[in-house]
């Protein structure tokens, strides 16, 4: 995978900067998905200069359909630099949501295993809280947390994807959405939906019509 495009027509594209990402097809309910083999730390797409394409006063929110096979030393699925908004498989159970902000960090882990299952993690922003949930919107673990990371509205904020700080992940990443907003949870819901049903993730709230917020 050299580029893995973005399909809002908006050009965010995610480049190769690292190792080799595959793709490769029919693996979840017929789609295609970037395989991740970080045994050396090297696999990674990223996006330079994504700082002020996703971060603002509105918050954000980003879902990320997945599956991980190997746990060990809090691989990256999501990433930023500094200050982090991630995603990352945590250990053999457990997936975390992290935000650093200001030398501080603020994480909080919904059960997750390692073991090669599909999943859909959802994180979502706004500027004083921050929440996560995996597969559905469920947010107990985080409700609590305040923060307030200095996002760099600049832009100067690099995306990664599959690597950060030299760990990687393996395993396979199906789809990434995000918005530069913090949807309502009726919002991340249809959205879950519709990702649930694509990928033939169950989930544990209800089914139903989905509709598709852009």
């Amino acid at each position: 995978v050299a580029n893995w495009n973005d399909s809002s027509g908006l050009g965010r594209t995610l480049t190769a900067t690292g190792g080799t990402v595959i793709f490769k097809t029919n693996i979840r309910n017929g789609n295609g998905v970037c395989r991740f083999n970080g045994a050396d730390g090297t696999d990674q797409l990223s996006r330079a200069n994504a700082g002020g394409e996703f971060f603002d006063s509105n918050g954000i929110t980003a879902f990320v359909v997945w599956a991980h096979t190997t746990s060990g030393a809090s691989p990256w699925i999501l990433s930023g630099p500094t200050p982090i908004l991630a995603i990352q498989q945590f250990d053999a159970s457990n997936c975390r949501a992290t935000a650093y902000s200001s030398g501080s960090y603020f994480t909080g882990n919904k059960t997750q295993p390692a073991d090669g299952s599909w999943h859909i993690s959802t994180i979502h922003f706004s500027p004083n809280l921050l929440y996560y949930g995996c597969d559905d919107t469920r947010i107990a673990s985080m409700a609590s947390v305040s923060i307030a990371p200095a996002f760099d509205l600049a832009g100067t904020e690099t995306i990664y994807v599959g690597q950060s700080w030299g760990v990687a992940m393996i395993g396979d990443i199906a789809e990434m959405v995000f918005y530069d907003r913090d949807l309502t949870e009726s919002e991340r819901m249809s959205i879950e939906g519709y990702l649930g049903g694509k990928y033939a993730i169950t989930l544990p709230y209800g089914g139903g019509s989905f509709m598709i917020f852009q």
